[in-house]
C-alpha cells in the first residue's frame, strides 16, 4: 500500500533569503510577483502521522499547501 503526500513550498525554506532580506530588504529568486500555497513543514509532519496511525489513507494522494496563497515578497515582511 502506498499514500502520497504532495506539499508545496516549505514555509521554512524563505530562511534561506533571511541574510538578504534583512541586508538588502529583498529576496533573490525567479518568481516575480508569483504566490505560493507555502506550508509549514511540521504541517505535513502532522499528516503523515494522521495518514500512518488511521485508517483508510491507503491509494490516496494529498496536496498540501498553507491556508492562503502568499508572494515571497509577503513571506519577507512577515519575516
Amino acid at each position: 500500500g502506498w499514500t502520497s503526500l504532495q506539499p508545496a513550498n516549505f514555509h521554512q525554506n524563505v530562511f534561506y533569503s533571511l541574510a538578504t532580506i534583512k541586508g538588502q530588504n529583498a529576496v533573490y529568486l525567479p518568481c516575480g510577483d508569483g504566490m505560493v500555497g507555502s506550508i509549514d513543514a511540521r504541517d505535513v509532519a502532522a499528516v503523515a502521522a494522521r495518514c500512518l496511525s488511521e485508517a483508510g489513507h491507503m491509494g490516496q494522494i494529498y496536496r498540501l499547501t498553507g491556508p492562503s496563497p502568499i508572494s515571497f515578497a509577503d513571506m519577507a515582511r512577515e519575516m
